[in-house]
């Protein structure tokens, strides 16, 4: 997977922060959570199968973020 991660962040970042926005209530710890999702995306960009959308890949990993912080 090409990885482009200035991409992601125009395409992606003001959806993702929405969504962290919308679960934590709390603008830093969505500003975290978000830049903790995009660098395990880019981490382990070489798994993505593309059977979803990136959106869809990075939110998924933004959930599984976001249900680690409030552990």
């Amino acid at each position: 997977m090409n990885i482009n991660c200035e991409d992601w962040v125009n395409r992606y970042g003001s959806i993702l922060f929405r969504y962290a926005m919308y679960r934590t209530n709390n603008k830093d710890v969505a500003e975290d959570l978000v830049q903790d999702t995009l660098l395990a995306a880019i981490k382990s960009a070489s798994r993505f199968t593309s059977k979803s959308s990136e959106q869809t890949w990075l939110i998924g990993i933004l959930r599984h973020k976001i249900l680690d912080y409030f552990r």
